[in-house]
């Protein structure tokens, strides 16, 4: 079949076991558009995953893939990246700052001082080709035919227990980002599938490899209720480690 490839585009988070919505420290966003009418579609994908034990990591992951749908210059180089992320932390610590309490007691100026923490897993697809980069343990997955043909990065699922670079809201811990950016590309054809998930669902999807099974499975979610449901049924049933969990899925059709 001809044509320009049309993308079908889902996603969900639910938080912990016990925790609110509002609590969950995962975000995630797309943005779909065409330049002129004379260009490809060009579709911005983005999902991060704050770090629990530090302070705004959730909004730091909201303010992270906000941006990488907004912009297209590629963030791994180095100048570029260093100019967004001094803006983007200047927004954060007004933002955490106005969320919390006046006065603001010591040990929260203290908090907010350490800063807060993000994976960042970002692509773009412009017409049938895609390209992502990221940092930490959010993967992406382009699957054809049921089968994986690239996960990015390149990860076995023992290293999810590991501590990953992560984007910090607060200057400091930038000297091992540019080594530790994870970039790469790939080509789409009708039918393929790209899956965005953060590390729990992520290591279970590279654990059980079950990928037909769980494409069905993932095709009749149609609300993040039933998301949540099957989120549930993988912590109880199937290993899924009990995490804020989310997924973004885009099949080309």
């Amino acid at each position: 079949m001809s044509g320009p490839l049309i993308p079908s585009i889902r996603g969900f988070k639910v938080p912990k076991v016990g925790e609110s919505q509002d609590s969950c420290r995962d975000a995630w966003r797309t943005n779909q558009r065409r330049e002129c009418v004379f260009s490809p579609f060009s579709l911005r994908l983005a999902i991060a995953d704050g770090a629990t034990t530090t302070s705004g990591s959730g909004l730091w992951g909201q303010i992270l893939v906000d941006a990488a749908v907004e912009g297209i210059a590629p963030w791994c180089r180095v100048s570029y990246r260093e100019r967004i992320l001094a803006r983007l932390r200047t927004r954060w610590h007004h933002q955490a700052r106005a969320l919390l309490p006046k006065p603001l007691p010591w040990f929260a100026e203290a908090s907010l001082n350490r800063g807060g923490f993000s994976s960042l897993m970002k692509a773009e697809v412009r017409g049938n080709t895609w390209r992502a980069e990221g940092w930490g343990d959010s993967c992406l997955f382009h699957l054809r035919f049921g089968e994986l043909v690239q996960m990015l990065p390149e990860l076995d699922p023992e290293d999810f227990s590991k501590n990953p670079i992560l984007l910090a809201s607060v200057p400091g811990h930038d000297q091992d980002l540019t080594q530790n950016a994870v970039i790469g590309q790939g080509n789409l054809l009708r039918g393929d599938i790209l899956l965005l998930a953060t590390d729990a669902l992520a290591c279970w999807l590279l654990s059980t490899q079950a990928w037909p099974e769980t494409l069905r499975e993932i095709r009749s979610l149609r609300s993040e209720a039933a998301y949540a449901v099957w989120i549930d049924n993988l912590r109880r049933a199937r290993g899924l480690k009990n995490d804020d969990t989310t997924l973004v899925f885009v099949e080309f059709l």
